[in-house]
């Protein structure tokens, strides 16, 4: 049986994606890890009477909490981050924290907890101002023109390093 953690589960994409690992994979069991700054318990409702379903608040930032909430997992999903893009333009260093900050002790949580898939909620932030649009990940460049493009691109630039 599979161990899910899903960091800002609480949030519209992680609740949607709980509810589909608890629905269509018997026996899973989800740790959704949130700290409800945006998630909203009301999203889990329909999943909160199963068994396999753990809900913790915790923040991110906290590495002592997010190591033992994440003891045992083998998947994580990432979906934690700033939800408010616009809030940048007045206090940019809100995704270092809100973004990069929080996929660096992901990342290291699960380097310490042996935890070897991530699944990483980047944003089409990263390319900038795209020629194009539909762009896909094979697009030649990556010129974010928002903090919070650099923070996504940032964290994929730090998943990479981790992989290697």
């Amino acid at each position: 049986m599979k161990r899910y953690f899903v960091a800002g589960g609480a949030g519209f994409i992680g609740s949607h994606l709980t509810k589909c690992i608890l629905r269509e994979e018997i026996g899973a069991r989800v740790v959704v890890y949130d700290n409800f700054s945006s998630g909203k318990k009301r999203h889990l409702k329909d999943a909160a009477g199963s068994k396999n379903l753990k809900v913790i608040k915790g923040d991110v930032k906290d590495t002592d909490s997010l190591l033992k909430a994440m003891a045992g997992a083998d998947i994580v999903y990432h979906f934690a981050s700033n939800p408010d893009i616009a809030k940048a333009a007045t206090k940019p260093d809100i995704d270092f924290w809100e973004g990069t900050y929080l996929t660096n002790n992901i990342l290291e949580a699960m380097r310490i907890r042996k935890v070897r898939k991530i699944l990483y909620a980047s944003g089409s932030g990263v390319y900038g101002d795209a020629k194009k649009v539909e762009v896909g990940e094979d697009y030649p460049l990556k010129l974010p023109v928002s903090t919070y493009g650099a923070s996504k691109l940032a964290g994929e630039a730090l998943i990479s390093s981790y992989c290697h």
